[in-house]
């Protein structure tokens, strides 16, 4: 039995919409996949995606979410203030509370060139858990599927073929997708939902090395952050910002994160490849 995510969509935005405190900004539920679609990116692709991860963009072909606490200090009542229900037309450039921003099932064939990956990446290699990739390779396999701020995104990684391919955070605006461990789609749809996209707790459970997030809903449930605990997470990272606190624990919320994560930078060289270093 596949899971039912938008019907747990829309029981998050209404009880964030039940929320004086909390402004929803944006929410957008794309109506499903075609079938055709699905065949035609699976023919262009070389193999198809597994039913598992289909089975949300049968539901949605594409979700896009943003609420933001109304004590926040970058909360604007012309931007905020009034629930919009159309798509991002740009990524989002922060996370001020949360953002889902899930592109549609046709964005697995999009090119992210001189973003994700660049040609001077041409012979080098990568190595990522005991294995060698050629990294031109891997870099154009990424695909972002949630692309939540111009930071940090969710990204399948393509390069082994596999239906089932793994996620990835990448963050530093895409420089490094192997900074954090992988997971699996519904692992981190089901961390979304449990989240409701907070950016703060987003880090909290997927950008960490000491271990996996947890994997079903009920796991999610026991383990998951009251809404609450979502807004004054949000304003305690707005007020170590607004005070110039690079080194902000999210009141200790962070503290798991400062480990060793096993950092590899995936779209680095090993002279430290610049981005602009093609001009």
């Amino acid at each position: 039995m596949r899971p039912d995510y938008i019907r747990r969509v829309h029981e998050m935005v209404d009880a964030l919409r039940r929320r004086p405190d909390i402004a929803l900004a944006r929410v957008h539920v794309a109506p499903p996949v075609s079938e055709e679609a699905i065949e035609r990116v699976h023919a262009k692709l070389g193999f198809a995606i597994a039913d598992r991860i289909l089975g949300f963009y049968r539901q949605a072909n594409g979700l896009s979410l943003e609420w933001v606490p109304r004590e926040h200090s970058a909360f604007d009542p012309a931007s905020h203030g009034v629930e919009r229900d159309d798509p991002f037309d740009m990524v989002p450039q922060d996370v001020l509370g949360g953002v889902i921003n899930i592109y549609p099932f046709e964005s697995l064939l999009d090119d992210y060139e001189d973003l994700l990956w660049f040609q001077s990446m041409a012979g080098q290699t990568i190595e990522i858990d005991g294995k060698t990739h050629d990294l031109l390779e891997l870099s154009r396999s990424i695909r972002p599927f949630d692309y939540y701020s111009e930071e940090s995104m969710a990204a399948f990684v393509l390069h082994e073929r596999a239906s089932d391919p793994p996620v990835r955070i990448g963050d530093d605006h895409g420089a490094s997708f192997t900074r954090f461990p992988p997971t699996d789609f519904e692992t981190y749809m089901e961390g979304m939902l449990a989240l409701r996209g907070s950016g703060v707790f987003r880090e909290r459970f997927f950008c960490r090395g000491d271990g996996s997030p947890p994997g079903t809903p009920e796991t999610w449930r026991e383990v998951g952050p009251s809404l609450d605990e979502l807004v004054r997470a949000s304003l305690e990272r707005d007020a170590s910002a607004t005070e110039g606190d690079d080194d902000f624990d999210g009141d200790e919320l962070d503290e798991e994160l400062n480990g060793d994560t096993g950092e590899i930078e995936l779209l680095d060289s090993d002279d430290d490849f610049d981005d602009d270093s093609d001009d």
